[in-house]
């Protein structure tokens, strides 16, 4: 729930007189306003065209988890319409719904390069108990400006710059709305420039806000909604109706900014008129495309948008900067594994590692009709295949009978096997919310605290079978380990886990790549007293350095033991990509990540406690860790 600042206006409703803002006026490649010069222009007039075409905006189509909060809402297309009588676009939370995920409704730009803007809505607010009506800039949870009305409380209009980092000042500020915000148009404007939010009511300067005021390119949106929590006091028991009459908005987009600085002699033909801008652009390279609100019977779905009686959808990419990492970052061994069978009665490893080179020597008992080398180095003359299926603390050897005397035989190992009876196969996870995001520009990410997160309650939480995320868009919505939508751009994802050593040798971890940061603690600290001081691994990206490292650290486990493990990774803003592989000492996987596709495997030595306590400690429950 929003926590509101001290108010610059006088609560109680205030008779306001519809004024429209002056309109841009186009010179060269600008469009100049008010509040500054931008680069594109973007907005349509329903009362005078209903029916007509309205580019770049469309509607949302997904669902968001309860979390938190009473009931996941779902964005329906159905929720959005048009009204013959008021001349009007409608968005709708239709009334009576009792059970999640609440149909709700949301329009937002079809681009995500916004980076400043003067945004005029002419609008009337619902009074049906129940709903949030909002006109918001929104690039994450931390980047974010509200413009908002709760239609429990209409007399109210709730203005916002989100924290931007954990402990930043609070920046909700509550002033008077307009007495008949809900029987007559009002323009309500959000000025998003360097330094500070500018709030507008009818023309007249509301508040002020220069906490938290984002720097991050994003979407515009604008939305009805409930969840049933404290804020919206919702849902609504009748259908919550926001009208919108107009919409004039002006934009600095990154990827205008960019084409104009390579071509300065012509302005790029996307969406309205477009021109480079007074406001200082981003270095962000964005690609996209403009798409258009039309009037139409077609529905086409994709993960997070759709087109259909308003909208044909296209998709905005974009990825961060360079991906680094420090010199001093070990690399990945290579390890090749030679196996030979001996006159022990014991299974022997020895492992040899020269530069970045590794073999692994395994001397194997001998068994009838199986040749026996007299050098360790020497290749077998037999065939050996392997495979974890067994019940027994040690390894275990099967020998095929040779067809005739002296021909090569097979040997198998039965490598042995974790006990699941208790139901603990996979990795266990938690999700959250970065509190510090925006701090990953800094060389080392050195605000980014992980241990803060042992207290806190996660998002959600469940188990997996591998450790991977990718994301490459700016407030790209993405399948987290079978949740959706989630937005990667402000995540923190902390997974813990046993490996079962069913071999006995050196067992490699290893992080390929990062995007922000990413720790790794084994044994006793995993489970509880871990710091970031004490993280074993620590990789991060950093636009400072070309190329990151590879991480491997190997850890020499004896066969049937348990080693606890923790991977915590957290993303700062914009693209991130979180990788994790783990191997045996033969060289096979036991964990790894499907790089870029939110995928992987893990063999069944993967297990997030031993079913015998004695061999290892359960994890802390997520929230009340130590």
């Amino acid at each position: 729930m929003k926590r509101a600042a001290t108010n610059l206006l006088a609560l109680g409703s205030t008779a306001y007189a519809y004024t429209a803002s002056t309109a841009g006026t186009k010179s060269g490649c600008y469009w100049n306003t008010e509040a500054g010069s931008f680069n594109t222009r973007f907005g349509h007039d329903f009362s005078v065209d209903l029916y007509g075409t309205v580019q770049d905006l469309i509607p949302n189509t997904y669902t968001v988890n309860a979390g938190l909060n009473p009931l996941a809402r779902r964005f329906d297309i159905v929720n959005i319409g048009l009204d013959p009588f008021d001349l009007s676009l409608t968005l709708t939370v239709p009334g009576g719904q009792t059970t999640g995920p609440i149909s709700v409704a949301q329009l937002e730009t079809d681009y995500s390069d916004i980076l400043y803007a003067s945004v005029r809505t002419v609008a009337k607010i619902s009074n049906v108990p129940g709903t949030t009506n909002a006109f918001i800039f929104y690039a994450n949870d931390t980047q974010e400006v509200d413009f908002a009305f709760l239609t429990s409380d209409i007399s109210k209009a709730w203005l916002t710059n989100e924290q931007t980092s954990y402990g930043s000042p609070y920046s909700t500020y509550n002033v008077a709305a307009p007495s008949d915000a809900n029987t007559a148009w009002h323009e309500y404007r959000l000025d998003w420039l360097p330094g500070a939010s500018k709030f507008y009511i009818d023309g007249v300067l509301v508040q002020t806000i220069t906490d938290n005021v984002p720097t991050t390119p994003g979407a515009w949106i604008w939305n009805n909604w409930s969840n049933g929590n404290a804020w919206t006091q919702g849902p609504p028991l009748a259908d919550s109706v926001l009208k919108i009459r107009s919409i004039d908005a002006y934009f600095n987009r990154t990827s205008v900014a960019a084409s104009i600085s390579s071509n300065p002699n012509s302005c790029p033909a996307v969406a309205a008129s477009s021109s480079s801008s007074s406001v200082a652009p981003s270095s962000t390279s964005v690609s996209s495309s403009s798409s258009s609100v039309v009037s139409s019977s077609s529905v086409k779905s994709s993960s997070s948008s759709s087109s259909s009686s308003l909208a044909t959808s296209t998709t905005t990419s974009s990825s961060s900067s360079s991906i680094v990492a420090a010199n001093t970052a070990p690399a990945t061994v290579s390890f090749t594994t030679i196996t030979t069978a001996w006159t022990g009665t014991y299974t022997a490893t020895s492992t040899a590692i020269s530069g970045l080179a590794a073999t692994v020597y395994v001397q194997t008992p001998a068994k009838k009709g199986q040749v026996i080398s007299t050098s360790s180095t020497a290749k077998a003359s037999y065939t050996t295949v392997t495979t974890h299926s067994g019940t027994a603390s040690t390894i275990g050897y099967v020998t095929a009978t040779p067809k005739a005397a002296g021909a090569t035989t097979t040997v198998t190992v039965v490598y042995p096997t974790p006990v699941t009876t208790c139901g603990n196969q996979g990795i266990n996870f938690a999700a959250y919310t970065n509190k510090y995001s925006g701090g990953q520009s800094t060389y080392g990410y050195p605000s980014f605290i992980p241990e803060t997160y042992k207290k806190v309650t996660p998002y959600f939480s469940d188990d997996t079978t591998y450790i991977a995320e990718s994301n490459d868009q700016w407030g790209d919505w993405i399948n987290v380990y079978g949740y959706y939508p989630v937005d990667g751009t402000s995540l923190v994802l902390d997974h813990t886990f046993y490996l079962f050593a069913s071999q006995t040798g050196y067992y490699s971890l290893n992080i390929p790549y990062t995007d922000d940061i990413q720790f790794v603690w084994v044994g006793d600290k995993a489970v509880t007293g871990w710091t970031r001081a004490n993280a074993d691994i620590t990789q991060f990206w950093s636009s400072q350095i070309a190329t990151q490292t590879p991480q491997t650290l190997a850890y020499y486990l004896t066969v049937g033991t348990y080693l606890p493990i923790r991977v915590l990774w957290a993303n700062g803003g914009g693209q991130g990509d979180l990788r994790f592989n783990l191997y045996a000492p033969d060289g096979s996987t036991v964990l790894s990540s499907n790089a870029g596709q939110n995928s992987g495997v893990s063999s069944v030595d993967v297990v997030q406690y031993p079913c015998n306590t004695a061999l290892g400690a359960k994890f802390p429950t997520w929230g009340k860790e130590t």
